[in-house]
This record gives structure tokens, sequence and C-alpha cells, in this order.
């Protein structure tokens, strides 16, 4: 992202590149036309250009170094907690491949990212063949809640047996099931209040929510350069710039599709190129 004093800079743009962007535009190519007035060297036929538009564009500058600015703030808490974070009791370790199914109770950080554990010391869990085949895995971990409602189920459930020594068993595999049950449920509940806790102390949420902010405002400064006019070539190049961000910062999020930045990316063009 070019800043405002470069961008500012004034040279005539040659006829040339003119009648290509005319030529660009009635096919309807936006990014091609984008491309040709970022690769020019800023431009103007002589009128000044919309202050509001230069504005617009130190704001949008600014918004980004705040985004840069939270990010880096982000990774400097998970560096500075990372030692401090537990991993998961090997007793409390569900299902493999939490990462590749998105498991909502994957083992993660404290910022969220799936953690990898390395499988040679889950000896109690995994065979050595399987160790030996994959180093790492990411496991999802029982809840509370999950232990809670599996012990309830267990606890409610009456064992059955025709005879006197099959019931016995029966009743044994119950009772040896909650007994297993009850000691996830201290390991789950430990684990759970130990990590909310430590997000809480570090202030995870209040760091995200910076950067979500920083990514909203960046949206509203774009939004205000698509209906700023520009005057001259150098504000049709600011919204140019941002409108090229906005198809790859908007990548996959269908609810805010540029498609009315474009048509009026396209018209603005038009007209000062008339």
């Amino acid at each position: 992202m070019h800043s405002t004093d470069t961008i500012s800079r004034q040279v005539t743009t040659s006829a040339t590149d003119l009648g290509r962007l005319r030529e660009i535009l009635k096919s309807g190519d936006v990014q091609a036309a984008i491309a040709l007035l970022e690769s020019s060297q800023s431009i103007s036929s002589g009128s000044e250009e919309n202050h509001e538009l230069l504005e617009g564009h130190e704001a949008l500058h600014k918004a980004h170094e705040a985004l840069r600015n939270a990010k880096d703030d982000l990774e400097w808490l998970a560096d500075e907690w990372r030692h401090r974070w537990p991993l998961a009791p090997e007793e409390i370790l569900e299902g493999m491949n939490a990462h590749i199914s998105r498991d909502a109770n994957a083992e993660r950080d404290i910022l969220g990212r799936y953690i990898m554990r390395d499988t040679s010391v889950l000896t109690k869990r995994l065979s050595r063949k399987y160790r030996e085949k994959n180093a790492t895995m990411c496991f999802s971990v029982l809840t509370p809640e999950e232990a809670e409602e599996r012990m309830a189920f267990w606890i409610s459930n009456v064992p059955n047996g025709r005879t006197p020594k099959s019931l016995a068993e029966a009743q044994g595999r119950r009772d040896k099931i909650i007994a297993e049950l009850k000691h996830k449920l201290v390991l789950a509940r430990e684990y759970s209040e130990e990590t909310n806790r430590l997000r809480g102390e570090a202030k995870v949420d209040l760091a995200k929510q910076r950067i979500a902010s920083a990514v909203s405002q960046i949206h509203v400064e774009r939004q205000k350069i698509s209906r700023l006019t520009a005057f001259t070539h150098v504000g049709l190049r600011i919204k140019a710039e941002a409108l090229r961000e906005g198809l790859f910062f908007q990548a996959g999020m269908v609810e805010l599709e540029p498609v009315q930045e474009m048509i009026r990316f396209i018209e603005t063009a038009i007209e000062l190129n008339s």
C-alpha cells in the first residue's frame, strides 16, 4: 500500500496509457484496469485532488497499521504465555485428527490454534507402531459436560445377567466405567478451569477484539474511499488500490461482496477519462 505522499506525486499520464485504460474498461476487465492504474507513476491532468479522498487514503493506511500492530501484540502474547499453557492430561484425550475434522473440542493453545502433540510420550493411548508412524497428532479433549453426560448414563444403567455370575460381571464393568469417568471428570474440570483462567488473565479476548476492530475499520475506510469522487488520476489510483485490496481482503467473505464497488470504480474511470 502506497503512502499518501507517494501516491500524491503528479506525473502526466501518456496518451497511450489513457487509450489502453479506455479499451480495458470497455471490455469490463476491472482487474486489468486496476493493474494499469497502479503501474503508472501517479497521474494528474492539473486538477487538485479531492482532499477527502486523500484523507481517506491516509485513514486506510493507519487502519492497516493498527491491524499489523494488533496481530504483533497477539503473537507476543502467545510467546509470553506459552510456557504456562498446560497440555490436556492423556486420560481425557479423545478422537484423533481433530484439526482435520475441525472438532470444536480440539486441543488448542492460548490463541485457539490447534496443538499437535508429540505422540512418543502417549504410551498409554497409542501403540508403538502408531507412534513411530505418526510423530504428532491433534486430539479432541473430553469436556466436563461430556464427562457428566456419560457418567449420568452409566449411573442410570441397570446391569443385566442371566446368572448371578454374569450379573456380577456386568455390575463390575458398570462400576469400573463410572469410577473411570469420575476420575476423568475431575481432570476435565481442572483442565477447563485452568485454561479458561489463563485466557482471562492474559486478556486473549481483548487482544482478538483489537484485531477484529482493526479489520472492521479497514472495511469502513475502504467503503468511504469507494464512495468518494476522484478529481484526478491520483484519486483514481487510490480508489483502484482500495478496490484491489478489497477483492483480496474479502476472499471467502460472502457477506462483503465488492460488486457495487467495482461498478462505482468503472463509472468513475470512464467519467475521468472521457
